[in-house]
């Protein structure tokens, strides 16, 4: 225990960068699963590699959460610990292997997830370790093995650091709960489909896309338990609106979808479900991505426009600042790719045209009317991705982009005049800086308006005309009213697509 004691010490307090922790942890799991591809002789495919690599990190993310709430140290200490610590996941092939009578333990063992039915009672198997290995059902006398280990390192670590029994048989009672649950994947995942009447069908892909959520979940705690003020910097920051604005745009598309292919095949289906979440997922990230990195070149407009955000309150440090923009944009790129190429490139389009909007050389948002050609692109890019997401079919209708094109140019403008002090004391140049706040808040309130009428073009109802038409005099009078709030425009406007979504819905 003594030399246990001295190992755990000397990971936690090592200089070495958690860096090189990580790329021991993806190395360790890519030769595992290489290796028991190879013991079992069965092809190498991406959908195989890519499912161990999210269960592992969803199953890291897990037990550094765990741990961080049993032993209180930092976040960083644990991981070193515990991303060292999967070394053990070589034990349970290697056990299989030489306990097999042939030597080739796949003939007699297949190191696989708890299925229903044929794992049969899950109580029964939580409360005899994970159960017996009959018939290709159940976990291998070589998993069983490691995970006997795994739990007396839990249970030794968590001792040595808070010298309490009852905390140390606690902890590891849990991590065998959470590892169990991890096992027992399929049962959940059946059971979480049949909320929405699908029916549960095995494959690599369907784990792989549950254990994804999961791991997103997981990040998040994370995040939160590393930096609450970090966390809660970024997402006071998030602007809600303009994000709800894009995910609104999803599945507007989505929904036009559904109206010019009403015979289309329907693709909702287990994998269709999880899609649906990842791509909400990406498109929020890279909302995030896009709005760190024009944070860190409006830095100095940001002290007298918005002094409250992370880095002009200095609540998040510039090289940290840096690090999320990195870990956002491959989360957006992640979670994308896990859809179909067409979405991540779709995404990756959007954090692009964002990116050449805020920052240099360019820094399109300077340019006038250019500007909010890029911001009306990107709705625009979204309600494509919901379109084809829904249909299949990448050509969404000319009408609806130019409208969206030129409706989006014209009326985001009202962006800009909350600004209007900071862009006019830094020569940034917008509609309200060069026509004057009192004209450009009449002409963009002429614009929003106009938008509202001429939308009957695309929602071809009367009711809805009305709606739209009494929205759009209500958008008119909160642009050009002497005490200017942005929060109303945007909740009208939200609203109003509401309505537009759940009606049209309704009416398929």
């Amino acid at each position: 225990m003594h030399n246990f004691g001295k190992l755990i010490k000397h990971l936690e307090n090592t200089k070495v960068s958690i860096v090189y922790y990580l790329m021991f942890f993806l190395f360790v799991i890519s030769i595992r699963n290489f290796w028991e591809m190879f013991i079992y002789n069965s092809p190498i495919i991406f959908v195989f590699h890519w499912h161990y690599i999210v269960f592992y990190i969803a199953l890291a993310l897990a037990l550094i959460i765990i741990m961080h709430f049993a032993i209180g140290s930092k976040i960083k200490k644990i991981s070193r610990v515990i991303l060292s610590g999967f070394i053990f996941i070589f034990l349970a092939p290697i056990f299989d292997y030489l306990i097999s009578e042939r030597n080739y333990y796949i003939e007699e063992y297949y190191i696989g997830y708890l299925e229903p039915p044929y794992a049969g009672s899950l109580w029964q198997r939580f409360f005899t370790f994970f159960g017996p290995y009959k018939d290709g059902a159940g976990v291998t006398p070589g998993i069983h093995f490691e995970m006997l280990i795994l739990f007396i390192a839990i249970f030794l670590y968590v001792f040595i650091k808070k010298r309490s029994w009852f905390r140390a048989i606690i902890t590891t009672l849990i991590s065998y709960a959470t590892i169990f649950v991890y096992f027992a994947a399929p049962y959940f995942i059946n059971w979480f489909l049949k909320i929405f009447g699908l029916s549960y069908e095995y494959s690599e892909k369907i784990i792989t896309n549950f254990f994804l959520l999961v791991a997103f979940i997981l990040a998040l705690v994370l995040f939160y338990l590393y930096s609450k003020k970090y966390f809660i910097a970024i997402f006071k920051d998030i602007r809600i609106f303009r994000l709800i604005h894009f995910e609104l745009m999803f599945f507007v598309g989505a929904l036009l979808a559904l109206i010019y292919f009403p015979n289309k095949e329907s693709f909702f289906n287990q994998e269709f479900l999880f899609y649906w979440i990842f791509l909400v997922i990406a498109i929020a990230c890279a909302w995030i991505f896009s709005v760190i990195t024009n944070n860190i070149t409006d830095y100095n407009l940001d002290k007298i426009n918005s002094p409250e955000r992370p880095l002009t309150s200095n609540k998040i440090p510039m090289g940290h600042y840096r690090i999320m923009a990195v870990i956002f944009f491959l989360l957006a790129c992640i979670y994308s790719l896990a859809v179909h190429f067409v979405p991540f490139m779709m995404i990756f389009s959007f954090m692009a045209f964002y990116f050449i909007y805020s920052m240099p050389p360019f820094r399109l948002k300077t340019v006038p009317i250019l500007s909010k050609f890029i911001i009306a692109v990107n709705s625009l890019t979204m309600i494509m991705m919901g379109f084809v997401h829904n249909s299949g079919e990448i050509a969404i209708p000319s009408a609806v982009a130019i409208f969206v094109l030129l409706g989006f140019t014209a009326v985001i403008n009202f962006i800009d005049i909350k600004d209007y002090e900071g862009d006019k004391a830094h020569g940034i140049k917008t509609l309200p800086t060069i026509l004057g706040l009192k004209n450009s808040k009449r002409l963009i309130a002429i614009f929003m308006f106009l938008a509202y009428l001429l939308s009957y073009l695309l929602l071809k109802s009367t009711y809805l005309f009305v709606i739209f038409t009494l929205a759009g005099a209500l958008q008119f009078y909160f642009i050009t009213r002497p005490n200017y709030k942005e929060k109303p425009v945007f909740i009208t406007y939200i609203i109003s697509i509401l309505i537009f979504i759940i009606y049209n819905w309704l009416n398929l």
